[in-house]
Parts: C-alpha cells; structure tokens; sequence
C-alpha cells in the first residue's frame, strides 16, 4: 500500500539523499573491498536497525562483500584479528559516538587500537561531547589510526569534526535512507501520532502526554528467536576465533533479519498516524520514506534539527518544532 500522491519532488529528494549515501562510500571504501560490520545492534531501537538494513544495502548495492558482522557484546576486539583478514571494518553508523553512550565509545576506541592496520571507517554518526576528558580520548585514538574514516550526518558535526580531528571526515547522510522510499503496510487509525523518546537524549521533561508513545520494546516470538540466535552465534564464535565460516555468514543473516524484523514493526507503528510529531531522528526519517507529514522536535544534542537543516528541510512533509508540545499543537492545527 502507498499513500497517495507522492509529489515528484519528494521522491527525487529521497534518491538524491541515497545515491549521496552510495557515492560517499564508493569514495571511501575501494571497490571490491571484504567488509566487516562491527557493533551491530540488537536491542530494540526501531532507529538503529532501519540504519543496519540500510547499511546492509547500500553496501550490497556498491558491490561490497560483507564477510563478518557482530554485535557490542560479541565482536570482542581482541578476538576478532583470525576473522578479518585483509577486510576493511565498518562501525556501525548511528547517535552514539561521544558520552552519551560510553560503552559504544569505549568498543569504537579499542578496535581502533586494535587494528592499527586494517582501513577503519565509523559509517555515518552524529558527535556529542560533554566532557573534555572524552574528546581528549577520542582525538587520541582518531588521530593515532594511520587509517580512519569518520563519516558525519551534518554539517554542524562536520565543522566540529574538522576543527577537533586530524583524520578524514565526511558528509553523509544517515544510511536508513539508503532504503528509498517504503509502501505503507496499512491505513492510518488516528490523526495524530506522537512518537517521544524518554531516555537521557530528550531535550527536557516534556513531551506528547499520555498519548505519546515509542518503539515497541517487547520482541515478538520470531525477534526473540532471532535475537537468541545472534547471541548464541556471536557468542560461540567470540570463544573460538578463526577465518570467516559458515558460522559468520549465519550470524550476519540473523542479524540482518533481526533488523529488518524491528524495522518492519517500527514503519507498522508510524503508519498507524495521518502525521506524525516527534523528537527521534528515525521517526523523522522514517515518515519521510513512507511518505507521512511530520513535525520534528530536537533531543539534547540538537542532531535532528541539526539533520533536518542539512539534508531534509526542503521537504513538504517536515515541520520543525522548538518542543514535543508545540509539534503537537502545529499537527493538530493543520
């Protein structure tokens, strides 16, 4: 199912955002190249995982083979040296490179200390430092890898990037919208949906009321299923490194079923709303490829506003919101 009317200039803004997607990675990663997708999610952020398929696309579309992919738990850096031979290593693109989510951090940190020799490329993420101590670490492990690729979602964190990092930096775009436009899988049941996030990156205690709601945290049967399998997998190789198997193809597949299993839950969820009011990036994203009308409020490092200003703001379809609040009073007073 598709919403009507998708105006011409909608779609040409979301090919223009994939092939930009496309061509910054064939400018950064040789053609032909093994890759190796590290810190792969498998939580239950819709966000991050409409990112994984959209990397698992786009690198798929550019002709890379992808011979390794684990997650924060399972892809111990001092473990994986067998496993990626001769492979150029992807981190996982996202919101959580800075302080706001250490754990992430501290891995992108250590592979970099681990792999002084492979080709590293952090895939497109948004910075947020709040203590010097943290930059001060990064810059250190940044700057020391011979071969470090960061790529950026927009143009505030690109200046930032430039002045603080000696490595390369590039502009991209968040790798969900390598995904092109999506078809609705239903009609929508209310006028309004708000989607807030609730965690330490909301901008304040505000937010939709008690309308408001977010990803779906439960897992069904088959994301438990999944997600038990990616575990198990991961967990089984990290005990045992080797060159690339059976093994590792199974586990990339789990977890990009995974992914698209969240994925497709998520797009169920915004479709329910005729417009859509948020402060979460990917519910941003995601209404834009589905088509939906949405109004976008900004989190505590000012990314969506920041992503909005640089990639999307020609779009008809966004409306940007100073609170969660106001995007609710400008969707109903439309």
């Amino acid at each position: 199912m598709t919403r009507p009317d998708r105006p011409a200039a909608e779609l040409e803004l979301l090919g223009q955002l994939a092939n930009t997607i496309d061509e910054t990675l064939s400018a950064v990663i040789p053609a032909g190249s093994r890759v190796a997708l590290l810190d792969v999610p498998d939580h239950t952020n819709v966000g991050d995982h409409a990112i994984t398929v959209g990397e698992f696309v786009a690198l798929r579309r550019a002709g890379f083979r992808l011979t390794h992919a684990s997650a924060l738990e399972t892809g111990t850096p001092r473990r994986l040296a067998e496993r990626l031979p001769e492979t150029v290593i992807l981190l996982h693109g996202g919101g959580n490179l800075g302080d706001l989510w250490p754990a992430h951090q501290r891995y992108r940190e250590e592979v970099l200390a681990r792999f002084p020799q492979h080709k590293v490329v952090q895939l497109p993420q948004s910075l947020a430092f709040e203590r010097s101590e943290t930059l001060t670490a990064a810059q250190r492990a940044f700057d020391g890898h011979p071969d470090f690729t960061l790529m950026v979602r927009d143009r505030e964190n690109l200046n930032f990037a430039r002045r603080e990092f000696s490595c390369r930096v590039e502009l991209c775009p968040d790798s969900a919208l390598a995904l092109g436009p999506l078809a609705t899988p239903s009609t929508p049941s209310r006028d309004v949906l708000c989607l807030a996030r609730h965690d330490h990156e909301r901008l304040s205690d505000e937010d939709c009321g008690s309308e408001a709601v977010d990803w779906p945290r439960p897992l069904d049967r088959r994301e438990s299923f999944l997600a038990g399998l990616a575990g198990d997998l991961g967990a089984k190789l990290d005990r045992r490194p080797r060159r690339p198997s059976g093994g590792e193809r199974l586990l990339a597949l789990a977890l990009e079923r995974l992914a698209r299993r969240r994925l497709h839950r998520g797009i169920c969820l915004l479709a329910g709303g005729r417009t859509v009011v948020t402060n979460r990036l990917h519910a941003h994203l995601l209404s834009l490829l589905l088509g939906i009308p949405n109004v976008v409020a900004n989190t505590r490092s000012g990314k969506v506003h920041d992503f909005v200003d640089t990639w999307t703001e020609s779009s008809a379809l966004v409306r940007r919101a100073d609170s969660l609040a106001e995007g609710l009073r400008m969707a109903r007073d439309a």
